[in-house]
């Protein structure tokens, strides 16, 4: 997110996902300020799939914020979705990121090579799945 404009097409292209069906997005608000977003993204139920992402502010980091937010996906996509597998990719040079599925029990898979572009460079990401058999409830 580079201006305000960014932002406004990025949350309008959230809402169209999510009347479609495709994405279930949440602002993150910590000390009253918005500070980020997760969701359950790439919805297939055909296939009961989802992928988790998120973004978090500098300052809001270390808070425990994400933890506790894909904690409560989790709940959404395996019981309210029935959702069978969930991912997590994080990009291998971001540690705070990778530590969160590491933390909360999924599987590291293996590094999806190139597999996104940020800021006009290809990131390898890894990919992390927990399965609803593997999920226990905290």
């Amino acid at each position: 997110m580079r201006s305000v404009e960014d932002m406004e097409r990025y949350l309008l292209n959230c809402e169209k996902l999510n009347r479609d069906g495709l994405d279930i997005s949440f602002n993150i608000f910590y000390q009253n300020h918005m500070v980020g977003r997760i969701g359950l993204s790439y919805i297939n139920k055909a296939n009961k799939t989802a992928n988790i992402g998120y973004w978090l502010a500098e300052n809001a980091q270390g808070a425990g914020l994400i933890s506790n937010a894909v904690k409560k996906l989790l709940v959404l996509g395996f019981e309210e979705l029935g959702l069978n597998r969930i991912e997590i990719k994080a990009a291998t040079t971001n540690l705070r990121s990778k530590a969160i599925p590491e933390k909360l029990g999924f599987s590291f898979e293996g590094i999806l090579r190139e597999a996104e572009w940020v800021n006009g460079a290809p990131l390898d990401l890894m990919l992390y799945s927990l399965l609803r058999s593997e999920w226990t409830k905290e």
